[in-house]
């Protein structure tokens, strides 16, 4: 695990490799809605040099303003 990223597996937990995540799409978006914030990380250090990652997470979570709507 980087060292940049300790501090979210200190709060979050463990990051579910990008495979595992798209097999298990269904379940962890369920979990999101139930307020689960779950860490997805993607091996890139053989290209880029560094790992990726991403967080899945509800909206009560988000960065995104009270009012910001998602869709038409």
């Amino acid at each position: 695990m980087p060292l940049r990223y300790k501090e979210l597996v200190e709060q979050w937990g463990l990051a579910v490799r990008v495979e595992d995540a798209r097999t298990r799409w269904g379940k962890l978006v369920s979990a999101a809605e139930n307020g689960t914030v779950t860490l997805i990380a993607m091996d890139t250090t053989a290209s880029l040099g560094y790992p990726t990652w991403a967080a899945l997470a509800p909206w009560t979570r988000s960065p995104i303003p009270a009012g910001a709507r998602c869709g038409p």
